[in-house]
């Protein structure tokens, strides 16, 4: 997934974090220019697909978030 954002407009770096205490819990976290950059990429056809595909082997949802530096 992360190959494919790298690609995108606007991509500028990204992370995946593992819960210590957890394994199964993952924390992923992009950095983009702009929220449309962003949200260009959260609706782009292939991405979906293959988060669709993700979630399926996980058997859960991934959620997402919008944070910035305050």
């Amino acid at each position: 997934m992360r190959s494919l954002a790298n690609a995108q407009s606007g991509y500028i770096s990204g992370e995946t974090l593992v819960n210590y205490d957890d394994p199964s819990e993952h924390l992923v976290i992009s950095t983009w220019k702009t929220l449309d950059d962003r949200n260009t990429w959260l609706g782009d056809e292939q991405r979906r697909a293959l988060q669709s595909r993700v979630d399926e082997i996980t058997g859960s949802e991934t959620r997402y978030s919008v944070y910035y530096n305050g």
